[in-house]
């Protein structure tokens, strides 16, 4: 199965992503900022990725920009409070999924997504 890197501030949502998709038969990795996140991709090159738009050092958008800018094909799935869901396609990002989380679109638009990477 896929490993997906979760960048999410806040922690008990981090947790909760976690143990959703670790309960589907992902591998999952945690970063709390966005500069954590970026060094996971270049260390760990998860199959995909939950990407919060508010973060602490980060805006989500300028991580989702700078990976398709690196033409890394990643499958990123955007998930916010935010009513950002055009944007975030535009700027590249395979769905988006609006807190509070639906789970099974989650789950569902990365299966999709790292689909296509096999």
């Amino acid at each position: 199965m896929a490993t997906v890197l979760i960048i999410e501030d806040e922690e008990p949502i981090a947790n909760l992503i976690k143990m959703r998709l670790e309960e589907e038969g992902y591998s999952t990795i945690v970063s709390y900022t966005g500069a954590e996140g970026l060094k996971q991709i270049e260390k760990q090159h998860p199959e995909a990725l939950s990407l919060d738009i508010h973060l602490p050092d980060i805006d989500g958008r300028k991580i989702l920009e700078k990976i398709r800018s690196e033409k890394n094909n990643i499958c990123v799935i955007v998930v916010s409070s935010d009513d950002a869901e055009k944007e975030c396609k535009e700027k590249g990002a395979n769905d988006f999924v609006k807190k509070p989380i639906n789970f099974s679109k989650l789950i569902d638009s990365i299966k999709k997504g790292s689909k296509k990477e096999e």
